[in-house]
């Protein structure tokens, strides 16, 4: 048995989720979901009930039985060998090889936030991490739409980040980041492109728009859910410093997409962020 603890924003749960799935594939063990986190979590709900994705919730025997809660589990945890480990914590934010050395039964948790973690089995992800809801015809009609077009979708992320621990973790993009990007996308596009700007900010994301852009987030799309799918629909991304449009961005199914993502992820979080972005992607 595989479980691994979810929690955060959507972008996080999906990664935490991916990371558990590989791992359980590989041991050919059953996946399962440890929620307790979101009983005192006021910030985001679970939300990956919203895709076809496979998975039991770990009862809370299963979850005391394996996830270390003293001091001493935790130090035993932290120096046992990986092969041994009944608890594993994410040592550091890039990648750890060592991951895939863990042996079912096994309790996870951390971040998992590079796409190395599930590489192995992201034809599985891809098909889980569909919407199992039924979106409404104008959404269908307008994803058709942009599916298309030369569109490039831009995320602009500001709502959360205002408060003043994630600023000082996370940062605001600037807005020459996206200056510098919709030139990138525009130089090295043979077709003219169609940019589409989503934000939790809309009146933020039009300070940013183009001649021509348009803004989907409150006019077409009505939550971020929708948000979200719409931006996977589109042929191109630029995406900000947020596991949100980082997913939207990877699950973007378009064989020539061209993804722009910002170099600098973090303003005081981590630092090694070098296994966070795919090599095909441009870091601006």
């Amino acid at each position: 048995m595989i479980v691994t603890k979810i929690l955060g924003g959507l972008g996080n749960q999906l990664f935490q989720y991916a990371a558990g799935k590989a791992l359980a594939v590989q041991n050919n063990a059953e996946l399962k979901l440890d929620l307790t986190g979101f009983k005192d979590y006021q910030l985001r709900d679970f939300e990956l009930n919203h895709f076809n994705v496979v998975y039991n919730i770990a009862t809370g025997e299963e979850i005391k039985d394996y996830k270390a809660s003293t001091s001493f589990q935790r130090m035993k945890a932290r120096l046992s060998p990986a092969s041994h480990k009944r608890f594993y914590k994410e040592p550091f934010f890039h990648f750890d090889p060592a991951f895939f050395s863990l042996r079912s039964p096994v309790y996870v948790q951390g971040y998992f936030q590079s796409e190395k973690y599930f590489a192995a089995v992201k034809e599985i992800i891809r098909q889980e991490f569909v919407f199992k809801d039924s979106f409404s015809a104008e959404i269908k009609a307008f994803a058709q739409k942009i599916s298309q077009e030369n569109s490039v979708a831009v995320h602009v992320r500001r709502g959360d980040y205002k408060n003043a621990e994630s600023l000082r973790v996370h940062g605001v993009l600037p807005q020459q980041y996206y200056q510098q990007a919709i030139a990138y996308v525009k130089k090295h596009l043979r077709e003219e492109p169609q940019f589409y700007f989503f934000s939790d900010d809309p009146s933020a994301a039009k300070e940013l728009t183009v001649e021509g852009s348009e803004i989907v987030s409150g006019r077409v799309a009505k939550n971020h859910y929708e948000d979200f799918y719409l931006m996977s629909q589109c042929r191109h991304n630029i995406i900000a410093n947020s596991s949100f449009s980082w997913w939207a961005a990877w699950l973007n199914n378009h064989a020539d997409k061209l993804v722009v993502a910002p170099k600098r992820w973090f303003n005081e979080g981590p630092k090694d962020t070098q296994d966070l972005l795919p090599d095909t992607w441009i870091r601006l």
